[in-house]
């Protein structure tokens, strides 16, 4: 494969299809020599997203989102994007992620994962982001206390799906 030359301490290429995991050496040759020194590159399985839970949260953020998956692997740059959003994911499991969810506009966001910082993993799931509800009153206010007082709620911005 080709390398890029971008200073003096960098060089860029972009890794060939392997068709198998595992650790892999990789030399820098030039028209004229190859380097004795070698690094390693892992070839690790694709990462697939499967679902979040839960799958809604509220504008101002913290909403701690599970992602579920498969071939997930402890790794120092793990992620999880909502929409432009990076935040750090916490490794559960080989298919459990946590993500807490950014402060975020009003609307679906796509999420995708990523265990490199580079290569985000996108299967078309979303979270949406709700405006929290306001609550003004209780009517009635009281009841009896041996229960069975219907209460409504009342104030602004309810949402359905946050309700069930």
């Amino acid at each position: 494969m080709p390398a890029y030359y971008e200073g003096a301490s960098l060089l860029r290429c972009t890794t060939p299809r392997y068709g198998d995991t595992g650790v892999v050496q990789v030399t820098l040759i030039n028209t004229d020599a190859a380097y004795e020194q070698v690094a390693l590159f892992e070839y690790a399985r694709t990462v697939t997203v499967v679902n979040l839970d839960p799958l809604l949260g509220p504008s101002r953020g913290g909403t701690r989102v599970t992602v579920e998956g498969h071939h997930y692997a402890p790794a120092m740059g793990a992620f999880c994007r909502f929409g432009d959003a990076l935040v750090t994911a916490v490794f559960i499991s080989s298919n459990r992620l946590w993500c807490d969810a950014p402060r975020l506009s009003v609307g679906f966001h796509a999420v995708q994962v990523t265990l490199n910082n580079q290569n985000f993993v996108d299967d078309g799931l979303a979270f949406d982001v709700y405006a929290p509800p306001a609550i003004t009153a209780a009517e009635p206010a009281s009841g009896p206390e041996l229960g069975g007082t219907l209460v409504s709620l009342l104030g602004e911005r309810f949402y359905s799906r946050a309700a069930q």
